[in-house]
């Protein structure tokens, strides 16, 4: 294992905006690999499929909602607020902002939809849509249920017998950094020992600062 010093950022530091009503009580605010200012707690925590009951629920969110201009609206606001905070840091310069996009939570449509936990509904309780990663994830799920649904449910089947409902479930594929738009194509080989002992600050292999 290859660590080194922490990362220096301010407490806080884009922290997501809103309550995380369905993180766990052992949540592990995990940095980025290939960006270790970005950390887990920057994004919202879906609630997480733990039976029948909610596996149907979150399958009615993928397929149900796909019917709405939800989706649509979520994919413009995401790529406005992308677009917008990209430049921004761009043109700041500040090292510690880049690769964040507070912008995608903090606006009119996110905080409608996720400011008060008592009213998150549909896909944005199971899919952390205001991410690039967690709306691809709702849309696999939605194209699954409309082309090979028989698929969807013998997931499930095996989830259940094993049993782990995580499994095979497309958000456990995420990267701390949701708005990774090529989250495999860049990360960096675990076992690069010259990556990792050459790097000037950051986590090591498993995602810890030490």
């Amino acid at each position: 294992m290859y660590c080194k010093g922490p990362v220096i950022d301010t407490p806080g530091f884009n922290e997501y905006p809103y309550p995380q009503p369905f993180m766990p009580k052992n949540f592990a605010n995990k940095r980025d690999l290939i960006l270790p200012n970005i950390r887990a707690d920057m994004f919202f925590v879906p609630r997480q499929v733990k039976s029948w009951d909610d596996q149907w629920a979150k399958w009615g969110a993928a397929f149900i909602w796909q019917f709405t201009p939800i989706p649509i609206m979520v994919l413009w606001s995401n790529y406005w607020n992308y677009v917008f905070d990209f430049f921004a840091n761009l043109i700041s310069g500040n090292q510690e902002q880049w690769g964040t996009y507070p912008s995608m939570y903090n606006n009119w449509f996110a905080k409608w939809m996720m400011e008060d936990p008592s009213t998150i509904f549909g896909p944005f309780m199971w899919y952390d849509m205001f991410t690039w990663q967690g709306l691809f994830n709702w849309w696999i799920d939605a194209i699954s249920l409309d082309i090979v649904p028989l698929w969807e449910l013998t997931e499930a089947t095996i989830r259940d017998s094993i049993p782990d409902w995580t499994w095979w479930q497309p958000e456990m594929d995420d990267t701390v950094d949701k708005n990774n738009l090529l989250p495999h194509a860049f990360a960096p080989d675990p076992f690069d020992s010259s990556y990792w002992t050459n790097l000037a600050e950051g986590a090591d292999c498993n995602g810890n600062v030490g």
